[in-house]
């Protein structure tokens, strides 16, 4: 087997074209933000639409996370870290589930696939443990190894019954220790069903 290096197809933004679309209110509480460690910022409509569908099963579900990935340029003072910003949701609509686990089918990749021509690129994947927890379980950590490796990626796990959500990023499923916070405006979004 041989490996050939490949550049990457992902274009990251600088933080400069992520302000750019936001109000200056919004660009000035990401700021803030980023000077607090807050890196991961979701369309309101985006995370209303993913508590919905795993609230709507009693089984795992899960689906994908597009968005923009913003890096530090040379003229931002605050912070070196990504900015991630996520626009929209992709469903699994083919999977095998039940109450402890989840497989989804390629079908949610080909989906999520005809919304990347708007500048969007996978930022992460979004699942359910019902009534199990926030945790993220040794498959959970494989996933995300194996398929959400990069520094700016991003596994989200929710247990809609017990109310509890956790994110973790990158192939080593650090966990992100601030909340995500919703903005409800800015950036065009488009929550697939």
């Amino acid at each position: 087997m041989q490996w050939k290096e490949v550049e990457s197809e992902i274009r990251l933004e600088t933080l400069s074209d992520a302000f750019r679309h936001l109000d200056c209110l919004s660009a000035l509480n990401a700021i803030i933000g980023l000077g607090q460690g807050i890196r991961v910022y979701m369309l309101q409509s985006c995370a209303q639409a993913v508590l919905a569908h795993v609230r709507a099963e009693k089984y795992e579900v899960g689906g994908l996370l597009l968005g923009h990935v913003y890096q530090a340029d040379v003229t931002q003072i605050v912070s070196a870290e990504a900015l991630t910003v996520v626009t929209q949701s992709v469903p699994s609509h083919k999977h095998r589930n039940s109450s402890v686990s989840l497989e989804m089918n390629t079908e949610v990749w080909s989906r999520a696939n005809d919304h990347l021509s708007s500048g969007n690129i996978v930022v992460g994947w979004y699942h359910s443990h019902p009534n199990l927890g926030a945790f993220f379980s040794g498959t959970d950590r494989r996933t995300q190894r194996a398929f959400f490796n990069h520094h700016y990626s991003l596994g989200w796990v929710i247990d809609p019954i017990r109310d509890q959500q956790r994110v973790f990023c990158g192939g080593e499923s650090e966990e992100y220790l601030h909340r995500i916070v919703e903005i409800d405006h800015g950036l065009e979004m488009a929550t697939v069903s």
